[in-house]
């Protein structure tokens, strides 16, 4: 008989490694509950059978606050990078190997989260699939997690980790249309993902819904990448959800757009600058990866690979999320001015801000996964 094993949670990750077996472990219960082998497949199985395939990406199915069920998915797995508007058709694959199209209803590109809605037929066929839903509040630090995904669109990856830090969405993500309440909450999450995880959801050991994986954020230390995989609790996706759903008929508001899609400098990149810029240019210094057509920023004169050190004189950069957020706290019409370091320039050049499409972000920013 197997000895059953007791582990303090910061020492789970290690156990799962050492042991081959998966635990559930409790906060408020104290002991590591032992999963045996035909209780680890049926535990993967369940999770496999909420999980479907978005376009390049993940989903998961869950039950959508007007009693149908839905898909819920990153918004930039569903988002047409280049024309800043969404797939009309999106090819879903259910787990059965079923596969069909719809359209997204509802996008929240700040939270990176897109919601895609099932017809009467395919919510009936799948209700008795949707996730099971967790208590995204009583999640800790340590806590071991489980996710499911399509990497490199190798279908159904199951990996563990876990959970690593609780951190406030304004700490690294940019301004929501409505005031944030500062109580909002992202996981920041130690398990390898890759590109096709995004949009797939994080479970507990009893195989409940905490989370949606939103992708991963690069930081340089000198020539080291080091990812950070971030993952919005379920219980912010159905605020969202909440909201849309009832505020639907009302005027929506309009949010400011730039025109440009960034990324954080890389440290080759600053290596090779020259001397002049480097007192502008930092490592947190963002790239223009691309500039769209007709856009503010085009017509700004702002150009492919020109790198951004400041809005105005006194708000220098953190990362591209804190540049989103600010701005996305102003309005169309509003005109900012952005210190830019092009070849051996420095540049003050004003810009008139302009008005977003709807379900658009202010500033797109290219994910490194």
């Amino acid at each position: 008989m197997k000895q059953r094993i007791f582990l303090a949670p910061c020492v789970v990750a290690l156990a799962l490694c050492l042991d081959g077996v998966l635990h559930y472990c409790s906060a408020h219960e104290g002991p590591v509950l032992p999963l045996a082998p035909n209780e680890r497949k049926n535990f993967v199985e369940q999770i496999r059978t909420h999980h479907v395939s978005v376009r390049n990406g993940s989903g998961v199915l869950i039950m959508l606050p007007n009693n149908m069920v839905g898909v819920v998915t990153g918004y930039h797995v569903v988002a047409n990078v280049g024309t800043r508007r969404l797939h009309a058709e999106l090819p879903i694959v259910f787990h059965d190997k079923r596969k069909i199209f719809a359209s997204v209803r509802f996008t929240d590109p700040e939270r990176d989260l897109a919601v895609i809605e099932l017809n009467e037929t395919f919510s009936s066929r799948y209700r008795k699939f949707i996730a099971p839903i967790g208590n995204a509040e009583a999640v800790y630090v340590s806590q071991p997690i489980a996710v499911m995904g399509n990497p490199f669109d190798y279908k159904d990856t199951f990996v563990t980790g876990i959970i690593s830090a609780i951190r406030s969405i304004l700490e690294y993500g940019p301004l929501m249309n409505i005031a944030p309440t500062g109580n909002e909450k992202i996981f920041q999450v130690d398990v390898h993902v890759h590109p096709g995880n995004s949009g797939g959801g994080l479970y507990n050991y009893n195989g409940q819904l905490l989370g949606i994986v939103v992708g991963s954020f690069f930081t340089q230390a000198e020539a080291r990448s080091e990812d950070i995989t971030f993952v919005v609790p379920i219980n912010e996706l159905y605020k969202f959800l909440h909201e849309k759903y009832s505020d639907e008929k009302k005027p929506k508001k309009e949010k400011p757009w730039l025109g440009i899609q960034v990324e954080p400098i890389s440290f080759d990149e600053f290596r090779t600058l020259d001397q002049t810029l480097k007192e502008c240019v930092t490592e947190n210094s963002l790239l223009i990866k691309k500039v769209f057509n007709d856009s503010p920023a085009s017509k700004g004169k702002l150009e492919f690979m020109d790198i951004i050190c400041a809005i105005g004189e006194e708000i220098f950069l953190k990362d591209p999320l804190a540049f989103s957020f600010e701005i996305a706290k102003r309005k169309p019409g509003d005109t900012i001015t952005l210190k830019i370091a092009r070849e051996k320039s420095l540049l003050d050049i004003s810009i008139r801000l302009g008005v977003a499409l709807q379900g658009s972000p202010s500033v797109e920013i290219k994910p490194s996964r």
